[in-house]
């Protein structure tokens, strides 16, 4: 029986190690993957590192919950900001938000 890696063509490996190594200077708006997600990453914890602690949780606000939620403040995860839904207006209930964190 043959291995996946026996499957896959040579030339589709060539393919993707090409794709992979344009990865950090392919253009897209706002700039290359690198540019958007992974050189951000020390300012997105700087801001939001401290604010999903255990111990700062249950002072978590809904307006630092739902900033987060948003590309232009993770710069990782595009989709979070359709998780708006789920906030309740009324604020959050840490507990939720716990469980949130340990589910994810």
């Amino acid at each position: 029986m043959k291995t996946m890696v026996e499957t896959v063509s040579t030339d589709a490996i060539g393919d993707l190690r090409e794709r992979l190594a344009t990865l950090d200077r392919t253009s897209a708006p706002g700039g290359s993957v690198a540019d958007q997600i992974v050189k951000p990453k020390q300012a997105v914890f700087a801001r939001f590192g401290l604010v999903f602690t255990l111990e700062r949780l249950p002072e978590l606000t809904e307006d630092e919950f739902r900033s987060f939620l948003l590309f232009e403040n993770n710069h990782h995860w595009t989709g979070l900001r359709r998780q708006m839904q789920f906030v309740p207006g009324d604020g959050l209930d840490p507990p939720l938000i716990r469980l949130m964190l340990y589910l994810d």
